[in-house]
């Protein structure tokens, strides 16, 4: 038994001493983990260098992208406008003022002067038959003419009409320094047919009131606006 110990330790021996050298030296400077760590440094290094490039690239083609649109530009050509690019807007501030418009204001005058034309078809002398025939008119004169302007008013309108005189809302108190010299008009009537004349630019009182012709009077009132526009929506109706 000790023999074969012995022979078993000589067949060891002879295998042993067969080993590379190589392996045996690579055995001895092994380092646990020192591959891997090596490995993992290679794969950082590597990648910083792959960023550094991707940036480096973006950073050029930026440059050359600006620096193409520079050209175009110099050449006169329309340049297509960067998406990303903030827009301009014509839409005005929100805290900008704005600028508050007054709305236009006519008198009765005025509305009657700039109706002028467009009544030319009234323009009749005036009879005194006319003011007791049972229809009630508005009757107005211009300055430059001979002939009254005549507008007959249907009965919802003489009533309407004779309703505002009564009421004068709106009306407002007026001296001769306030009235216009060159409005144009030289006087406005309302007859209703039964002799009496009445003109809107007088206050409500037993002087103020001509039978069976129209007179000349300094106005009291300006008519409200209101009752222009009345007069106006009469008078374009006929």
């Amino acid at each position: 038994m000790g023999g074969n110990k012995n022979k078993n330790s000589e067949l060891l021996l002879d295998a042993i001493g067969e080993i590379d050298d190589r392996f045996i030296f690579e055995a001895e400077s092994y380092v646990p983990g020192a591959k891997k760590l090596s490995l993992r440094k290679y794969l950082v290094a590597a990648f910083s260098v792959v960023l550094i490039m991707s940036l480096s690239l973006s950073l050029l083609v930026g440059m050359l992208t600006r620096e193409d649109k520079k050209e175009t530009a110099d050449e006169g050509i329309v340049d297509v406008p960067d998406e990303n690019e903030e827009k301009p807007t014509d839409r005005p501030a929100t805290n900008a003022p704005t600028e508050r418009v007054e709305p236009e204001v006519n008198t009765l005058s005025q509305t009657l002067e700039q109706m002028k034309e467009e009544t030319a078809n009234f323009a009749s002398p005036l009879e005194r038959e006319m003011l007791f025939d049972g229809d009630a008119k508005l009757i107005w004169k211009y300055e430059d003419e001979e002939n009254y302007r005549i507008c007959t008013l249907s009965r919802k309108n003489s009533t309407t009409v004779e309703r505002a005189l009564t009421n004068k809302k709106g009306f407002v108190k007026i001296t001769e320094s306030d009235v216009s010299e060159d409005d144009g008009i030289e006087g406005v009537w309302i007859c209703f047919g039964d002799g009496y004349v009445f003109s809107p630019y007088l206050e409500n009182s037993n002087g103020n009131v001509g039978y069976g012709t129209l007179f000349d009077y300094e106005r009291e009132l300006e008519p409200s606006e209101d009752f222009a526009q009345l007069i106006e929506r009469i008078v374009s109706n006929k």
